[in-house]
């Protein structure tokens, strides 16, 4: 029970994107932390890891985080959280990488008392709801290998005469 769209977006596309979560309650948050505290990022275009978390304002509270001794820093539980993945398209032509972004979110998570998977807060699901089809409304798919590919990656793919495998 989850849902995604793997995409491929260009700058322009993540400050469009950027503009609709904070018009609409969202906030980014760091996927990892120092501190068990929740790390909130200005903008997606802000970000300097892979990932990031969606989360709304008001539900900051319903995020859960994970230790790592391993790595010594704290991780969003994102199946337990209510939260959507954010990871971010890589673009770098002068070593011929394309990498797909992608937002994705669990609608159950588990809990200690019950056996079976439980459904998440009713807010979050329609609020990620509604950021789904907000997303495939404004950015018009071009299909490139399953990907949601916006107009403006499209055109770049074109430019530089390179389609992602």
């Amino acid at each position: 029970m989850s849902s995604q769209i793997n995409f491929y977006m260009m700058p322009d596309d993540v400050a469009e994107l950027d503009d609709y979560l904070k018009n609409n309650g969202w906030v980014i948050i760091s996927s990892r932390s120092k501190t068990s505290q929740i790390e909130i990022i200005n903008s997606i275009s802000d970000l300097n890891q892979p990932v990031a978390y969606l989360a709304l304002k008001n539900k900051l509270n319903l995020i859960q985080t994970r230790f790592s001794e391993q790595q010594n820093c704290f991780f969003i539980a994102e199946l337990d959280s209510e939260v959507i993945q954010y990871r971010k398209t890589v673009i770098i032509p002068e070593q011929q990488i394309i990498n797909s972004g992608r937002l994705y979110y669990s609608k159950a998570k588990s809990e200690d008392t019950q056996p079976e998977l439980v459904s998440k807060n009713t807010e979050f699901l329609l609020q990620a709801s509604q950021l789904f089809s907000w997303f495939k409304k404004h950015f018009k798919n071009t299909h490139i290998n399953s990907k949601w590919t916006t107009t403006r990656a499209a055109e770049y793919f074109n430019k530089i005469q390179k389609i992602p495998a």
